[in-house]
């Protein structure tokens, strides 16, 4: 009997450890995807006003994988006087 509730604490403290691992994989998780977010959002941003200013056109290009990315090319617009 005195066996049987050793198993059954140490069994209790493998979940508890592991609960707590994985709370702590979703929290660093949840924000690395956020600050990934604010990256990309920011560095489109800043290409849309950099295009915006100088004149450029761009083609924007998304492309479907694991972890979607878009892809923008840039070209400058040939003016007629």
């Amino acid at each position: 009997m005195n066996q049987l509730m050793t198993s059954i604490a140490q069994a209790s403290a493998n979940i508890s450890d592991l609960q707590i691992q994985l709370a702590t994989y979703w929290e660093y998780n949840a924000a690395e995807m956020t600050a990934q977010k604010q990256a990309q959002t920011t560095a489109e941003l800043t290409t849309n006003l950099i295009i915006e200013r100088t004149g450029l056109t761009t083609t924007t290009t998304q492309v479907r994988s694991p972890t979607t990315m878009t892809a923008s090319t840039i070209s400058k617009v040939q003016s007629r006087d």
